[in-house]
């Protein structure tokens, strides 16, 4: 007889792992415990790995882990690990590694099959019950009558693991050239997709990243039709159903190529990189669905996923009621009876229809510029967007009547420093008070709660408790997102903190022999490998992004150790960037912040203030901005004018421009 009190997940922090605590599965969490249970009773370990917004890792819930028949075999013949990839990332990474390799399949919720001490010999992703079951027992099987095999996989698979995560030194490898950066992103521009937006494939993810780089390739080599490319991509994304029309944010990735149906799940780390992408891109295209886009991904942030002590939670679950997107789908006769006579008007902007356009309900998304619909109803167009917001605010009160999509409430150090550097972007762009105080709140709820004394990181903050140390995201990101709010404060103290956090990480994470940083620290529990993360994806690798914070952080602190081991983590991963563009976006950006001509800004004087936002609208991506009202210790800012009213001087290559009284007078000097 099998009951659900076996499963020893109920008391566990992470709310993916609870979610399971009523399966019929005897599932374990990750640890010592379990993996010398399997060793005890020489079974095979089944680690099944998710989150709790994943809509699929539901579904294989539902379909296969409260299968009575289902797992009476799973808890006689495997050990059952479940982990949250949210909580433990450098688990998902490994055994994800390690499906990619065996199978060819990635995605969650991911299932590995590994020996005792953890070793995979297998992975997959998703499959129905019976499909499920049947290879399950072959596994089994296999295991039981040929061990020989399931020894040679593991062996293979680990080598092929190790080589896949292990870069290729390259010994005659020398510094990238511009001309290879041209003939790299000429090879990416293959893959895109020119007609929707994105690229060709589908399921369509924004990434973010690979948009930041495009747009910094554009401002140093003309490109008209990577710029065309660039504004229907984000105007698409901003217009289609990707996109939650009522309350602001961004869905997970469409799995059309029109970016019309969205796969619901809304993640922190997308919103956050969106926000930087959207306000980022306004500086060079002040397309008001860009502004809009930003200011109300912004305000569902603040309103949805900001804890009361100022963090971010880390997504919201595709489901409610058990049925995927139901709380963001509408009826004709919904809308209808909650805006009455505007029903019409904002039916035709928001493309709903009476036969509906998802499963007979409605997906919002936009197919028509607003100045035609106003001008169909003899309106302005700013009083039909009035109308629009109007009608929103009703929607949005009726929307809160149904039940919500549950909000992992965790809060991850990597995914929050994101989010500050979010609202950084925001306030430099737009200039809102807000966006900065909201940022600082931010800053200062990691500083308290994630970051001790001496610079070590946490990873999670859940249940008003701290929680796994760090890896190497977490201190990337948040040394990134200090230096951003130095750049928009001038207060030192968060540059220090960056500093300090990235001192920590080169003592715990670097590695002289391969030049790059291991992923989990030194510290760090040992699995059957240790991964370096270099593959830009819909987050950019913490290598690249450590890589990134060492070159800004050198020219600040004038450390030419910073900039030696920036520069050598790129020249090695130099071959992976030009044969792979699309999956080294940040690492591309680097190239262009290491080859183009980059500029050092200082600001000083008696009121910085004003021209220091001025600077901060402008799309300035090769340059380090520094000052201060006052003197200043920072190597950058030494030497400065510090008693006029206003002094802004420009240097680069070794070499400074005179001081001026202006940012337009700088802007004429750097031309």
């Amino acid at each position: 007889m099998i009951t659900s009190t076996q499963n020893k997940l109920a008391n566990e922090k992470s709310l993916y792992l609870r979610q399971h605590a009523e399966n019929l599965v005897n599932w374990h969490p990750w640890g010592n415990e379990v993996l010398e249970k399997a060793k005890s009773e020489n079974k095979p370990i089944l680690i099944s790995i998710g989150y709790s917004s994943c809509h699929w890792c539901h579904v294989m819930e539902r379909e296969s882990f409260m299968d009575k028949k289902i797992a009476e075999f799973m808890n006689e013949h495997f050990v059952n690990i479940k982990a949250d990839r949210e909580e433990r990332p450098d688990i998902d990474q490994l055994y994800m590694n390690a499906a990619i390799v065996s199978s060819g399949r990635s995605g969650w919720p991911l299932n590995c099959f590994a020996l005792p001490d953890g070793t995979p010999f297998y992975g997959t992703s998703y499959m129905p019950p019976q499909e499920w079951l049947q290879f399950i027992s072959s596994i089994s099987d296999t295991w039981k009558n040929k061990p020989e095999l399931i020894q040679e996989s593991a062996l293979q698979l680990a080598d092929g693991v190790n080589s896949m995560i292990w870069p290729i030194k390259n010994e005659n490898a020398s510094d990238i050239s511009i001309a290879e950066i041209k003939e790299m992103y000429e090879n990416w521009k293959k893959e895109l997709d020119m007609i929707n937006g994105g690229a060709l494939y589908t399921p369509k993810f924004p990434m973010p990243v690979n948009y930041q780089f495009f747009l910094r390739y554009t401002s140093f080599f003309k490109d008209e039709t990577l710029e065309e490319h660039i504004t229907k991509t984000l105007l698409n994304i901003a217009k289609g159903g990707i996109y939650d029309h009522i309350l602001g944010g961004f869905a997970r990735y469409a799995t059309d190529e029109k970016w019309m149906i969205p796969h619901f799940e809304k993640m922190l780390y997308d919103n956050a990189q969106l926000v930087s992408l959207y306000s980022e891109a306004y500086k060079q295209n002040p397309n008001p669905f860009y502004k809009q886009a930003v200011y109300e991904t912004l305000c569902f942030i603040k309103s949805e996923m900001t804890s009361p002590e100022g963090g971010f939670y880390s997504s919201i679950d595709a489901d409610s009621d058990g049925i995927e997107g139901k709380f963001y789908l509408w009826k004709y006769n919904e809308i209808t009876h909650v805006l009455g006579k505007n029903a019409e008007l904002f039916c035709e902007y928001f493309s709903i229809t009476k036969q509906g356009n998802f499963e007979e309900t409605n997906i919002l998304h936009i197919q028509k510029e607003p100045e035609m619909i106003a001008a169909k109803y003899g309106m302005n167009t700013d009083p039909f967007i009035q109308i629009i917001t109007q009608c929103k605010r009703l929607l949005i009160e009726e929307r809160e009547k149904r039940i919500k999509p549950v909000t992992d409430k965790k809060i991850i150090t990597a995914w929050n420093a994101l989010m500050i550097k979010a609202y950084i972007d925001a306030y430099k762009t737009f200039g809102e008070d807000l966006f900065i105080e909201w940022a600082i709140a931010g800053a200062e709820f990691l500083e308290e709660n994630l970051i001790s004394k001496d610079g070590i990181l946490k990873h999670i903050f859940n249940n008003e408790i701290a929680v796994n140390k760090a890896f190497l995201d977490d201190y990337a990101f948040t040394a990134d997102a200090f230096i951003a709010i130095y750049q928009a404060t001038f207060d030192e103290k968060w540059l220090i903190l960056s500093k300090q956090i990235t001192d920590v990480a080169i003592n715990h994470f670097y590695d002289e022999q391969t030049q790059l940083f291991f992923y989990s620290s030194k510290n760090s529990e040992k699995l059957f490998t240790r991964n370096i993360e270099i593959t830009d994806n819909v987050i950019p690798s913490s290598n690249s992004e450590m890589a990134r914070v060492l070159f800004t952080l050198s020219i600040y602190f004038r450390n030419n150790a910073y900039e030696k081991i920036s520069k050598e983590m790129l020249v090695r991963i130099k071959d992976k960037l030009l044969g792979s563009g699309s999956f080294h976006a940040n690492w591309g950006i680097l190239a262009l912040e290491q080859l183009m001509p980059f500029y050092e800004i200082t600001i000083t004087g008696k009121n910085t203030y004003e021209e220091r936002k001025k600077l901060n609208k402008l799309f300035f991506p090769n340059a380090v901005t520094g000052g201060a009202d006052t003197t200043s210790k920072l190597p950058l800012s030494e030497g400065k004018d510090y008693n006029s009213e206003i002094s802004i001087q420009a240097c680069f290559d070794n070499s400074c421009l005179k001081p001026v009284g202006s940012v337009e007078a700088l802007l004429e000097l750097i031309k």
